[in-house]
Parts: C-alpha cells; structure tokens; sequence
C-alpha cells in the first residue's frame, strides 16, 4: 500500500483518537470491494493485516454487490416486508382501520424509505418486486383485492416507493443547492 509523510500522519491522529476513547481496532472486520471488471486481484493491507476482497458487503441500511446491482439489498428488504405483512394478515379482522393504517407508515413504509438514495437504481425488476410488496402491504391495509395498485395509492394519498425515492433524492439536491 502506498505510504507517504500524510498517511502517516492521519494513521496517528487515528491512533491517538482510538487510545484517546480507549478502542481498540478489529483487524477481522476488515473488508474491502472491488468495483467493476476485476482483471487483477489487488491485495490491499492496512497495519500489515491483508484486507479481504469481497463480492458483496453489509453496510448500515445497505447490501452493495461489486456490480452495483442491489440484487441482495432488494431481496433482503422484500423479505423483511413480506414477513411483517404475513404476520399483520392474521390480525386483520381484528385491526380498525385507523390502526392499520398507523402499522403500515411506522412499521412498513420506512424499510422502503431508508438509505433509499443508494439503492434506488436497482433496475426495473428490483423495483417491480418492491412495487409488488408495496401493493400486498396497501391490500393488508384497505382489505381490498380488486381495485387497482395506483387506486389505492390515490385513496391513502399515498406515493409508490418508485416515486418516494425520487422526491426524496429531489428533495436532497434542493437541499444540497440551497445549503440546508
């Protein structure tokens, strides 16, 4: 790995920070990605351990694959949601709808909301499937199963994950361009 006077100097300022809060480095959690055409396996070290190459990572919020395809990502949140929304289609005889309505924007909407931004060209079959457990979700909400998809998005005033994703990163060069 390249080291020159600045690495050097940022390596101890990291030292320092780390003796300061009394850490310690976990050289096993150490991981890295290739981008890209992999034509040569580059071997990156960090302190002498050698950082292991990986084709996929977890991130907080986020599955990233060397293709920047969010295959796993999507997989990882569809299941999520369809698991709570299977538990929640037993309960809802029971369950006003004021209350299912409650579950589904704390419970529901914010896995298809978070980190949103970085996942958001996942392609059009990653964003079908999340379209397709966004619908089973708003079902278990209205108990409806004949009106259509953007009807019911209209009737809870509601935007498909699509268009959430795209008001949110809109939102976020708004913000960037007018400094809040």
């Amino acid at each position: 790995m390249f080291k020159s006077a600045e690495n050097i100097d940022q390596r101890k300022k990291v030292d320092e920070w780390y003796e300061f809060h009394q850490m310690k480095r976990n050289h096993s959690k150490y991981q890295a990605i290739t981008f890209g055409r992999a034509e040569r396996n580059p071997v990156l070290t960090c302190e002498e351990t050698v950082i292991p190459i990986q084709d996929k990572m977890e991130l907080p919020g986020v599955t990233i694959d060397n293709k920047l395809k969010f295959e796993g990502q999507i997989r990882k949140l569809c299941c999520k949601v369809s698991q709570q929304v299977a538990v929640l289609n037993r309960l809802k005889k029971i369950l006003p709808f004021e209350l299912r309505i409650d579950i589904h924007h704390a419970f529901i909407a914010p896995h298809f909301n978070y980190c949103s931004e970085s996942w958001h060209h996942c392609g059009r079959r990653g964003s079908g499937k999340l379209e397709k457990v966004s619908e089973r979700a708003l079902r278990f909400v209205t108990r409806d199963k004949s009106t259509t998809y953007e009807t019911l998005l209209k009737q809870l005033n509601l935007l498909s994950p699509f268009n959430q994703r795209i008001v949110k990163m809109a939102t976020g060069v708004y913000k960037a361009i007018h400094g809040y």
